[in-house]
């Protein structure tokens, strides 16, 4: 098995187990703890994500930290068998979308052959049109370090990945739900608690008796809210809105 078929593995079973907080934080110090004591799967893994992230202003720059990149990767060997038995323990047979640029990635790692010419080609344009790509406004992963947000960001990748139909709001809570950042979620809960008290004072002139008691209820309730965890209350205030959104 190829490293961006490995890489692509271990994301699914990282994004599978998310929804389960214990599950996730046991696999993913499985896996960390793997990378601690293996060089190679660890610079695989590095170097991997850098390319993923990384941005150049120009094809020169981006074409040498493509060579340098697989050079190094090629000097350390492809001996995988530690990941191997952390993939069969956990994987699944469940189809997920195909990762291209880690497929590109794998091809240009592979053996020089005449019959991969072609493909080789086509590898390096895609990877090179993907390091020239917008620059995004704050880098996610620093090179030489693997952070826990380079599992949160591909979680969120292929979160938008499975759930496509999403509108762009929709995706963008999503991946700030995922990121655990505190101030974020509290200012997410604070907008949606806002627009939720405007719905119910639009809502509450216009309802019967007894809506306009059930409402008068919600505005109380909504008007002295807090919350512990964030991520709970923001789906149910978002449940809340759509309820009100209904009436």
């Amino acid at each position: 098995m190829t490293f961006g078929k490995i890489k692509q593995e271990i994301n699914n079973i990282l994004f599978e187990s998310y929804s389960n907080r214990n599950k996730f934080k046991s696999l993913f110090k499985e896996f960390y703890n793997i990378l601690k004591t293996n060089k190679t799967i660890k610079e695989y893994y590095i170097v991997y994500s850098n390319i993923e992230t990384k941005k150049f202003d120009n094809i020169s720059d981006a074409t040498n930290y493509l060579n340098e990149s697989f050079d190094y990767l090629k000097s350390l060997g492809n001996d995988f068998s530690v990941v191997h038995d952390f993939i069969l323990k956990h994987g699944s047979n469940k189809p997920h979308v195909k990762e291209t640029l880690l497929e590109s990635i794998d091809v240009l790692l592979q053996e020089s052959k005449s019959s991969l010419i072609e493909s080789r080609m086509n590898a390096k344009k895609h990877l090179i049109s993907h390091l020239l790509a917008q620059k995004p406004v704050s880098d996610n992963i620093v090179e030489g370090t693997l952070p826990l947000k380079v599992y949160t960001n591909l979680i969120a990748k292929k979160f938008n990945n499975k759930y496509e139909n999403l509108n762009e709001w929709e995706k963008d809570l999503v991946k700030k739900i995922i990121s655990n950042d505190d101030t974020k979620l509290t200012s997410i809960e604070e907008s949606i608690i806002k627009e939720n008290l405007e719905l119910v004072e639009s809502k509450i002139t216009i309802g019967d008796t007894e809506l306009k008691e059930k409402l008068s209820k919600v505005k109380l309730k909504l008007e002295s809210y807090s919350s512990e965890d964030k991520k709970d209350s923001i789906i149910k205030l978002i449940k809340l809105k759509s309820d009100l959104e209904t009436i």
